[in-house]
């Protein structure tokens, strides 16, 4: 939504482009940035914008000039990485209240979203909707263009709350999180959750910049994964139902666990296991529903992106730690499902299904490893996979399972096999047994070799689990 005064442009500029023709000029030295609350000068309009939130609703205010031509567009087709807009609703409940909903598809197959929003000031308003010609697609625009006057530096506001299960949903969380209209008592509640969540870690320092790289990073960290639950304990199911749970134990969404096992997750175990323990009861909930662990989670949509079964990752470290307030034999089942080959019960699209099962993980438990020729990324593949298989035998071994443990960790010491001694570097290995060639350790065409998103000199040294292992393949500790 852009606040706007004077003509309200609407020009399409084509899909390849991120601008937008009312977009608005601004400097970084009329922005300001907290936990919890944003401002900005938007010069093109002359209007300050503010933006403060809750868990579950946002609520903006924004400072505007006199003019007889002040308004909003709400932009229902904008969108990123080119997603495609299937649903674009919104209509306006009365001078004062609008609701809409939007599915769009891209990297999450079914991405829906309710929204409820509350202004302060009526408005009358223009629902502009068209349908372009951009080559041989035709692409659909929708935007609310709301109008109203404005005396100098009046302020108006608005309340925004979404939903991912129905418009019901959005309605019932502004109205418990965000009732009346004061920002500022927003704001500092706001800010009040972050310090919180922030002063888990005491930092000394005298070096203020150090301090605040530190907490900002922290900040990072604890951006995702989101909450997925509304006011009333309904959620969206990775079978892309409707599901109710205990709102003790709400439901997240967005789980990159293949950036977050490394780092993020361990951390957690030690400034938060409780929210960790939320994240793993979410996951459980997640391969009940929908089948398997997901590798990557969006809105409930399986994505099929990265590698790994990083779940098991999760389960294993938090267990061992000694958190184990979550269902530890579901939680271990689901570890097994994520490791075996199987592409029956999950709950996605056909064309999905290749990317959330890879038949990587049918060679690596049948033949001993992943053919380059037959897989894409199969070094990555296996590494992680290694990995996580060690994690599950850990996870066996812990839970008495003596013949799962003696297993996976068989599958765990596979690494071994992309380990070429002449480059000492992990190679792809095709199903005749021979290097990939022609080889290259510092070059990588991305999503389409056999490494992910690296080279050789990073992906060699993925072997967490067993370094005394990788050292003797370089030649042992002297050599290496």
């Amino acid at each position: 939504m852009m606040p706007t005064v004077g003509v309200q442009r609407t020009d399409f500029l084509g899909t390849e482009s991120q601008k937008r023709p009312f977009a608005s000029a601004f400097s970084h030295e009329k922005e300001y940035a907290e936990p919890g609350y944003y401002s900005v000068f938007l010069d093109t309009y002359g209007v300050k914008a503010e933006l403060t939130s809750t868990e579950r609703a946002a609520m903006h205010r924004y400072t505007f000039p006199e003019s007889k031509e002040s308004g909003f567009i709400l932009d229902m087709d904008y969108n990123i990485q080119q997603q495609i807009n299937q649903v674009m609703e919104v209509e306006a409940v009365n001078d004062t209240v609008l609701r809409g909903r939007k599915r769009s598809a891209y990297w999450a197959y079914r991405q829906d979203l309710y929204f409820y929003a509350v202004f302060s000031k009526p408005f009358t308003y223009t629902l502009y909707t068209d349908t372009v010609q951009e080559n041989d697609k035709q692409i659909p625009v929708c935007k609310m263009l709301l109008h109203f006057e404005t005396a100098k530096d009046e302020q108006v506001l608005a309340k925004f709350s979404i939903s991912s299960v129905d418009a019901e949903g959005a309605y019932k969380n502004l109205q418990a999180e965000m009732p009346g209209w004061n920002f500022d008592g927003v704001r500092a509640d706001a800010k009040k959750k972050w310090n919180e969540c922030l002063s888990k870690i005491a930092v000394k320092t005298n070096d203020e910049d150090q301090r605040a790289i530190f907490y900002t990073a922290m900040y990072h960290a604890f951006l995702s994964p989101n909450l997925f639950t509304d006011v009333d304990g309904r959620y969206l199911g990775m079978d892309l139902k409707v599901h109710t749970t205990d709102m003790k134990h709400p439901v997240y969404t967005i789980f990159s666990l293949w950036d977050t096992f490394r780092a993020l997750h361990p951390l957690l175990t030690i400034v938060d296991p409780q929210l960790n323990t939320e994240f793993i009861r979410s996951l459980i909930k997640k391969h009940q529903e929908g089948g398997i662990f997901p590798k990557w989670d969006c809105v409930s949509n399986y994505t099929g992106t990265m590698v790994g079964y990083h779940a098991a990752s999760l389960v294993t470290d938090f267990y061992v730690k000694g958190y184990r307030d979550f269902d530890v034999q579901e939680a271990y089942k689901a570890c097994l499902r994520a490791a075996e080959y199987d592409t029956t019960g999950i709950v996605a699209p056909d064309w999905l299904i290749p990317y959330v099962m890879p038949k990587a993980r049918y060679y690596k438990n049948t033949l001993g490893y992943i053919p380059c020729d037959r897989e894409n990324e199969s070094v990555a593949k296996a590494l992680e996979y290694a990995y996580d298989d060690w994690c599950i035998s850990v996870l066996a071994d812990s839970l008495g399972d003596t013949e799962t443990k003696e297993k996976y960790a068989r599958f765990a010491d596979a690494y071994e096999f992309y380990f070429d001694p002449a480059t000492r570097f992990m190679r792809g290995l095709d199903s005749k047994g021979e290097w990939r060639t022609p080889f290259n350790p510092r070059s990588s065409n991305h999503r389409n070799d056999d490494y992910c998103e690296g080279t050789a000199w990073q992906w060699t040294w993925f072997v967490p689990h067993d370094i005394p292992g990788l050292v003797n393949l370089m030649g042992g500790r002297m050599l290496s």
